[in-house]
């Protein structure tokens, strides 16, 4: 009898779950257009691997990679080739492969040897491209951000959603944001200066 019980408070606490997500809104973690393909053929010859590198000198950006497994696109980073971010300088992959000071320098020796492609690859699938205006972006991620920090000259926002993943494993840490499809948490940041997109990460969290 207690058993029975067992089952049927999990199948409706189940049910629950299930059609809480199917009436909450949800977002799709943004990515750039980039086949698995050019991934495999461009993987980055450095100790650390599991990036890759691309550059375009007209726009005078580099889009870098951070792969997981079965190309799982871990982190993505954009940015202008003069406007690096601190956070993408002190990231743990690149902080403990280049024990420098001089992280700037050997940054530029790295955005030196990317594989140039086509300016259309700088584009993400939501239609986000640095030199968008801040308004733009806030048009595009209406909700609160999570994080807001001044840096200098840098204005830093982060978003953060849970992923409808989790959810189904822990219903309990939802929050008012909508959930990420296909997704165990999705993270958007975005660099302004002057009120002008100069720089982002996508994060698309790993179990």
């Amino acid at each position: 009898m207690v058993k029975k019980l067992h089952l049927t408070l999990l199948f409706f606490t189940l049910t629950i779950c299930c059609f809480a997500q199917d009436t909450k809104p949800s977002i799709t973690p943004d990515d750039f257009p980039i086949t698995n393909n050019l991934l495999t053929q461009h993987k980055d010859p450095y100790p650390e691997g599991d990036h890759v590198w691309f550059t375009n000198t007209e726009l005078k950006q580099t889009l870098v990679f951070e792969l997981g497994t079965d190309y799982h696109r871990y982190k993505t980073y954009l940015f202008y080739n003069n406007i690096i971010p601190e956070d993408l300088l002190n990231d743990d992959w690149f902080s403990s492969a280049q024990n420098t000071s001089n992280k700037v320098e050997v940054f530029k020796t790295y955005i030196k040897n990317a594989t140039p492609i086509n300016k259309n690859y700088f584009t993400s699938l939501q239609g986000i491209e640095l030199g968008q205006t801040k308004k733009q972006i806030l048009t595009l991620y209406p909700y609160s951000a999570d994080e807001v920090t001044v840096t200098e000259d840098l204005e830093k926002y982060t978003w953060n959603f849970i992923g409808n993943i989790i959810v189904d494993l822990q219903p309990e840490i939802q929050n008012d944001k909508p959930l990420a499809k296909s997704s165990f948490g999705y993270h958007f940041t975005t660099y302004f200066k002057n009120d002008i997109l100069v720089g982002l990460i996508l994060v698309n969290d790993i179990p």
